[in-house]
């Protein structure tokens, strides 16, 4: 009886250290810090992901095309939900990005030389937070992100938005293109 008593005893502590230190990791960016960590999928927080529609009559093979995303985001519910307010947002980074090829339905992501997701609000210069310069035989695609670059700004806006610079390397005349994208975002936010 004492034996497992003492079993007991050290697998409950070994849980428990266990347990901290998993809580720990989740909550905090260091153990001395009063911050907190989020990520948000801003698809998630719009029910859709970002669409970005032209018409290839109004493009040129080799130009550059700026399309704004048809929605605007706010991230004010998912920080509520989170316990936090805009007002608490310390620093915003994109983590991860995508960028893929609704319509037309024979297009591939290849058909684009250049791609750039840049981040936008009214007063503020249009900042690139992901781009890619080749492109595979799909529908989607990953960008490569710059995951330095501080968007704190934007996040933190009602305005925040999105748009698309692409280049185009071929186009199916008189087609109507849809394409859509993804970002994740690293959110730290002053803690509790």
């Amino acid at each position: 009886m004492a034996m497992t008593m003492r079993w007991f005893r050290r697998g409950a502590v070994a849980t428990a250290l266990a347990l901290g230190l998993v809580l720990a990791g989740c909550d905090t960016v260091d153990p001395g810090s009063e911050t907190v960590v989020l990520f948000v999928n801003v698809e998630d927080q719009l029910g859709e992901d970002l669409r970005f529609s032209f018409e290839a009559d109004n493009a040129q093979v080799g130009q550059p095309l700026t399309v704004a995303a048809a929605q605007r985001i706010d991230l004010g519910p998912f920080l509520d939900q989170q316990g936090f307010s805009k007002a608490e947002v310390i620093a915003a980074t994109v983590e991860s990005a995508t960028v893929g090829v609704r319509f037309p339905i024979q297009a591939r992501a290849n058909f684009m030389q250049q791609a750039a997701l840049q981040v936008t609000a009214t007063g503020l210069s249009a900042t690139t937070v992901a781009a890619q310069s080749s492109f595979p035989d799909s529908r989607e695609a990953a960008l490569t992100v710059q995951s330095s670059r501080s968007i704190t700004g934007f996040v933190t806006r009602s305005d925040f938005g999105v748009q698309l610079v692409l280049t185009p390397a071929t186009l199916l005349p008189g087609e109507d293109y849809e394409l859509t994208a993804t970002l994740r975002i690293r959110i730290e936010v002053e803690g509790v």
